[in-house]
């Protein structure tokens, strides 16, 4: 009874007994594989999860089968993001998605997938138009509201920026997306202190909060020796090439120019 399984996988994820959703959403596509929607529900929990591969397999087929499955782009949007796609197929996947988002039900959270892809591809002011639409849609939709705090961020608007931080943290004020927009926030406006405070009390944290973290102890480092050793593991790494550059402009000019340059080249934007 593949139609029993997905609503059990949907209320067991709901409930975030995630193995045993994932074990629902299995029997769903072993009962019925070309079954799109179940194909998506599974491939979206395993992007959660961090089982790209499978993910992904899973996803295009049912992209494949029904080139209207927003859940599926939806899902494979957020696989691209994390996996750190290259740019051609970021590029694809967007073009696909504007085409979606032409149609006249298209839902929030497609919009909210292009906005994404879009701030991926530094089209900061195209996003900030996809996640409005997207909003206007479903106001209390998380990742538009998040993506719009992003968008903002990235264009130096942290008054505006900070409106939208705190709609998310009305609606989920103890998601890890809501603290590292927060930490964004408060590194932006020189509270870097602050923004560590908050990060090093996330319990488990996600990926992206580790990250976030690393890059403001990296940013406010003042050891030369110590960032070199991290460059010598991590030669292509902006932030530390930024930051050397920054703390040798005085006592190596020449070394510091190369390393700006290096900087710009790995991260021009």
């Amino acid at each position: 009874f593949p139609e029993a399984e997905l609503q059990r996988g949907n209320a067991l994820q709901s409930l975030g007994r995630i193995e045993d959703a994932e074990k629902a959403f299995r029997n769903a596509v072993n009962f019925r594989g070309e079954w799109t929607l179940a194909l998506a529900n599974l491939g979206s929990l395993l992007v959660g999860k961090g089982q790209y591969p499978e993910a992904e397999k899973l996803l295009l087929k049912a992209i494949a089968l029904d080139e209207l499955n927003f859940p599926a782009y939806s899902a494979l949007t957020e696989l691209r993001l994390r996996t750190k796609a290259k740019p051609d197929l970021i590029r694809e996947l967007l073009l696909r998605i504007e085409v979606l988002t032409g149609k006249a039900k298209a839902t929030a959270t497609i919009w909210t997938a292009r906005g994404a892809l879009e701030v991926a591809s530094n089209e900061h002011r195209a996003a900030k138009l996809s996640f409005q639409k997207a909003l206007e849609l479903d106001p209390k939709n998380q990742s538009a509201i998040s993506g719009t705090a992003e968008s903002l961020l990235n264009e130096g608007d942290t008054a505006g920026a900070d409106t939208f931080v705190r709609r998310l943290e009305s609606l989920a004020p103890r998601s890890q997306n809501a603290v590292t927009l927060r930490a964004r926030l408060l590194h932006s406006t020189g509270d870097w202190a602050e923004a560590l405070k908050i990060l090093n009390a996330v319990e488990n944290p996600s990926p992206d909060v580790v990250e976030l973290r690393d890059k403001i102890t990296l940013i406010k480092s003042e050891s030369v020796n110590q960032l070199e050793d991290q460059l010598e593991r991590r030669p292509g790494d902006a932030i530390i090439l930024g930051r050397l550059c920054s703390l040798l402009r005085a006592s190596d000019p020449q070394k510091a120019l190369d390393l700006c340059r290096r900087a710009s080249a790995a991260e021009p934007s």
